[in-house]
């Protein structure tokens, strides 16, 4: 890991000298307020972005609705009708990529997936 250090100081006498295990010590002379900056190179990036929700929109209205949404896990859901009316129906996950939701009655809308 790359470091630098930087000690902004008036009157002052500071030594400064870097532990192999990347510590920094730092000793003043007297008593002299320092101001100290460190600065660390940025790591490695992290994993690709996950996608982490899902929309299914409805656009013929049935009473089944079969969603593919390819999140790997099994998701919280939310529906509402094309008028944005929350709906309650059964939910079954058939995998952690598909769940079926089931209702009452045909109509379109929105599912929400998180």
């Amino acid at each position: 890991m790359s470091e630098e250090v930087r000690v902004i100081t008036t009157e002052s006498t500071v030594n400064i000298t870097e532990s192999p295990n990347e510590t920094v010590n730092i000793s003043v002379t007297d008593q002299t307020p320092i101001k100290v900056i460190t600065s660390i190179a940025q790591g490695p990036a992290g994993p690709p972005t996950i996608q982490s929700t899902y929309t299914h929109a409805q656009s013929v209205p049935v009473d089944i609705w079969i969603i593919e949404h390819n999140l790997s896990r099994y998701p919280s859901v939310s529906v509402v009708d094309s008028a944005g009316t929350v709906v309650i129906g059964d939910v079954h996950y058939d995998s952690e990529n598909q769940v079926t939701l089931t209702f009452i009655g045909s109509f379109s809308g929105k599912a929400y997936l998180n």
